[in-house]
């Protein structure tokens, strides 16, 4: 084991690289889907802040209205994003996911999540500790930085 002050940030970035491809496996899984990096985004947007507006859906992804009107056009054909008329406003719809458009989403987030789980489950409780406290460090300095 390398004492923690020998360890550069690169080599410990390197590290956690190999791990998440590991854990992806040998294919990840949004190669399996039919939809383009552009349309997986703004399936993450709606996730984590749906239902919007197209106006907002424009905003979180940095396009343009008619750009993200298109985008959530293309969701709504292949099922995964539906409109619906916002109650607070009748002259605008809302998008947001389908039950499908979730479980692409959840099925994304996923991942290698199980295969990490078990690997973790493997780890020597001193090391899991480690590992933990490094975490906690990482996310405290992102927390900071956030602010």
């Amino acid at each position: 084991m390398v004492a923690p002050e020998a360890l550069p940030a690169e080599e410990v970035l390197e590290r956690w690289r190999q791990v998440v491809t590991y854990a992806q496996g040998s294919r990840p899984g949004w190669l399996d889907l039919d939809l383009t990096v552009a349309q997986i985004k703004g399936l993450f947007v709606l996730a984590k802040h749906g239902p919007l507006t197209i106006s907002r859906v424009a905003e979180l992804l940095h396009v343009g209205n008619p750009r993200a009107s298109m985008l959530v056009e293309q969701l709504v054909e292949s099922g995964l994003v539906e409109r619906a008329e916002d109650a607070a406003d009748r002259r605008r719809s809302l998008a947001r996911l389908t039950p499908r458009g979730e479980a692409t989403v959840s099925r994304l987030h996923e991942g290698g999540r199980e295969r990490l789980r078990e690997w973790l489950g493997r780890l020597p409780a001193e090391e899991l500790a480690a590992l933990a406290l490094g975490l906690d460090g990482l996310l405290a300095v992102a927390a900071a930085d956030r602010r």
